[in-house]
């Protein structure tokens, strides 16, 4: 399995209905990974799920790379993670349809927005996501 970041295929336009589905995929089985590391707050965009071709498909249109996930039994299906590699350009363009991490989106916007020597400012925000990722499964009249 290559783990490379490869380069994205372009695409024109990707119409609204692709984008609701890509949405309601990174809803109910993506996530936003925040993390410390040696003082910086990172953020990562992550997909994982069982159909490699769908992976593919995400890593053509926002490059990234994707990496194969630990067996958790010898009768579990192989799962695969997409690391996103355009992450404003992947909020940017679902943010008409997110529901379930929409708040964690405008704070990840929020995040790449600012420059890089924004380090305080973006380590915050990283400690924002990680309180809001833990709040996601509580029940919120706001997302449906």
């Amino acid at each position: 399995m290559e783990s490379s970041t490869t380069t994205r295929k372009t695409f024109k336009r990707i119409n609204n209905t692709t984008l609701s589905y890509i949405a309601g995929l990174f809803d109910g089985e993506g996530y936003f990974c925040a993390v410390q590391n040696g003082g910086y707050g990172l953020l990562r965009i992550r997909i994982v799920n069982c159909r490699l071709d769908v992976l593919e498909w995400l890593k053509g249109m926002f490059g990234g790379y994707i990496s194969e996930k630990p067996k958790t039994s010898e009768t579990s299906h192989q799962c695969y993670e997409w690391n996103c590699g355009e992450k404003e350009r992947f909020l940017k363009l679902l943010k008409p349809y997110l529901r379930m991490k929409r708040r964690q989106m405008e704070v990840a916007l929020a995040f790449y927005s600012l420059p890089k020597g924004a380090i305080e400012k973006k380590n915050r925000l990283v400690e924002k996501i990680h309180r809001l990722n833990k709040e996601q499964y509580t029940w919120r009249d706001d997302i449906v």
